[in-house]
């Protein structure tokens, strides 16, 4: 069974082309960013309450979210540190 091209698979290729060099500066730069205390604080509760099963429809689009976000990081920061080696 097909299944469509994943948003992390079409963002993997999008930063991993050849035209788009990564400086050591750059990749540094992209291995600070990260989550603030609130967000992580914020991401604990509700994969708590989603373990609980209690999460509303509007913390379940917020863990979700909050997903794809740390997709999009893990991506940048794989590129990130690939440039560094």
């Amino acid at each position: 069974m097909e299944t469509a091209v994943s948003q992390n698979e079409i963002l993997d290729r999008v930063i991993s082309g050849e035209s788009h060099r990564l400086t050591a500066d750059g990749a540094r730069a992209l291995l600070e960013i990260g989550f603030n205390e609130t967000d992580k604080e914020r991401m604990r509760a509700l994969a708590e309450k989603n373990q609980n099963d209690t999460l509303c429809p509007l913390e379940r689009e917020e863990l979700a979210n909050y997903r794809q976000v740390g997709n999009v990081l893990a991506l940048l920061h794989s590129r990130a540190r690939s440039a560094l080696d």
